[in-house]
């Protein structure tokens, strides 16, 4: 607080707003008022309007906010727009066909803060915007006239992916069964099969993958999203693979693995699962379940006590993955240093007088630069693993396992430790934190 004769100015603690109280006594004119806040150095903000009206009124014993600076106004980030209509379509629907030169998507620049200013004067630096880039994906281009703008270079199948690229796949609806007729089914894009795939048999599609009937003791892959409309009833052979979710009706003698959720209608029988989403399903009897994100089932087990493995442990493979990569990134880097080092020697001893190395020391120099940018190459690698995990640390940290019924002989594992159900228990929920704590508070019945 500054006190000035019969003026007393009090400053917000940001500097961005400016109080005046005016002492009883004789009036003051605005000029006079205006003089001594200058001296305060009140520069920006004034309500000049404000204050003359005090000193008409006369105004006193009370403070009257007299100046406010100006805010900072926040960045706009760059953004992604999607132009296809998905409301036909989604990851469980039929795909989004659309046709050659479609507008698929269009980036959106970012705008920039405005700066700010106290009421003192000072500048409030204001913060950059962010970012981002239209990633042309298969079978898409930047419009030629509009970098801004990305379209379909062909028809196909249309497919936002997580990371914010867009493709567009071939893709193909096979009527039928896939069996002795048909052959295996390998096809670059997204793949539709209306009828059942055989034992014995491989189906793999380059984009996602949807099976209107069952599967058998088969193969089935794909890289996008797969969609079993009908079960799987596996013997021994039977192989399931998505790179990223997977939905079906119900598994029975299965390998599944997928990277991203699994949704399974009703149940999951002596099955080996591996993702590193979350597994729901009415039930899960027999085999082991592997989930980075939990497991959520009606009940888990059975009432002859066959043994079911689940594991929501991933946390702490994943902590031990996150602590090799630093090691292994700081060890590139000296590595790097050493090449740089390796290089700079070779051109300081191997250059002449004006700066040119000689043809016969070109390979030697080349092989160095080579290295350089292998163990570069190989930094980056490690650093971009180090950004999945950390990303998949930030999803698992809360995995659960949920059941409203769990069975005898049901190994339950969370990384450091395990727990083995000896009676039936009921309204289970654990976190992988709080395993040995919450594993401990279950009532038995």
């Amino acid at each position: 607080m500054n006190q000035q004769n019969r003026i007393t100015v009090k400053f917000s603690e940001d500097k961005m707003r400016v109080f005046l109280a005016l002492a009883s006594g004789a009036p003051l004119s605005a000029v006079t008022i205006l003089s001594d806040l200058l001296r305060y150095g009140v520069v920006h903000g004034l309500n000049t309007a404000l204050i003359h009206k005090m000193a008409a009124d006369s105004v006193f014993d009370k403070y009257v906010e007299v100046a406010r600076g100006t805010p900072v106004s926040p960045p706009v980030d760059a953004r992604i727009e999607i132009l296809v209509d998905t409301s036909q379509g989604g990851r469980f629907s039929d795909f989004i066909n659309v046709n050659e030169n479609t507008p698929l998507a269009r980036r959106i620049p970012p705008a920039n803060g405005v700066d700010g200013m106290d009421v003192l004067g000072n500048v409030i630096k204001a913060q950059s915007a962010k970012d981002i880039s239209l990633v042309a994906g298969e079978g898409t281009a930047v419009h030629p006239a509009d970098p801004n703008l990305l379209i379909s270079s062909r028809a196909g199948s249309f497919t936002h992916l997580y990371g914010g690229e867009v493709e567009v796949l071939p893709s193909r609806k096979i009527e039928g069964d896939v069996g002795p007729i048909t052959g295996n089914i390998s096809f670059p894009g997204d793949l539709i099969i209306t009828g059942t795939v055989h034992s014995g048999f491989t189906v793999e599609a380059g984009g996602s993958l949807k099976i209107l009937g069952d599967v058998q003791d088969a193969v089935v892959r794909c890289k996008g999203d797969l969609i079993l409309r009908g079960g799987v009833f596996g013997e021994s052979k039977a192989v399931i693979s998505a790179s990223r979710s997977v939905k079906a009706k119900s598994l029975l003698n299965v390998k599944l693995t997928a990277s991203e959720d699994i949704f399974i209608s009703e149940d999951v029988d002596n099955s080996r699962i591996n993702t590193k989403g979350i597994l729901r399903a009415r039930s899960v009897a027999g085999g082991s379940v592997t989930a980075a994100g939990g497991i959520t089932a009606t009940r888990i087990g059975n009432k002859d006590g066959l043994s079911t493995i689940l594991d929501v442990g991933a946390l702490c493979n994943y902590e031990k993955e996150q602590e090799n990569l630093i090691s292994c990134i700081g060890a590139q880097n000296l590595m790097n240093d050493g090449c740089v080092s390796e290089l700079y020697c070779y051109v300081r001893d191997n250059m002449n007088e004006y700066g040119v190395i000689g043809a016969n020391n070109l390979p030697g120099f080349e092989e160095l630069k080579d290295s350089l940018a292998e163990s570069m190459e190989m930094r980056l690698e490690f650093e971009k693993n180090l950004a999945d995990i950390e990303k998949l640390l930030k999803s698992v940290s809360d995995s659960m396992i949920v059941a409203d019924h769990v069975y005898p002989n049901v190994t339950m594992r969370f990384g450091y430790t395990e727990h083995i159900v000896k009676e039936k228990a009921s309204k289970v929920s654990v976190r992988t934190k709080e395993a040995v704590k919450d594993l401990a508070e279950w009532a038995t019945v």
